[in-house]
């Protein structure tokens, strides 16, 4: 994923964390590495209700990770700009 000029490497991490309420969330303690890692609770509700995540599901929240990351880096985190970020960076998005 290229974010201002530079490449990223975006990663995948599923972790059952029963104490997060959040569906998923972006780490960035590889951001100097130029790692972005989306990481996807499946303990989350979400899951326990419509299960295991599917190729689809990934990709859409590897998406909106991207966008997360790129409109603070570009210093735009407004919605619309990570619905903007979003479309473009879905149409890239690999499994």
């Amino acid at each position: 994923i290229r974010i201002n000029s530079i490449d990223y490497d975006l990663n995948i991490q599923f972790v059952e964390d029963d104490e997060n309420s959040e569906l998923f969330w972006t780490d960035v303690t590889k951001k100097e590495e130029h790692i972005i890692i989306c990481k996807i609770n499946t303990s989350h509700l979400f899951f326990k209700e419509f299960g295991n995540p599917d190729d689809s599901l990934v990709a859409i929240l590897k998406s909106l990770s991207v966008a997360q990351f790129a409109s603070i880096e570009r210093g735009t985190n407004d919605i619309d700009s990570l619905f903007d970020i979003f479309n473009e960076s879905i149409k890239k998005i690999k499994i």
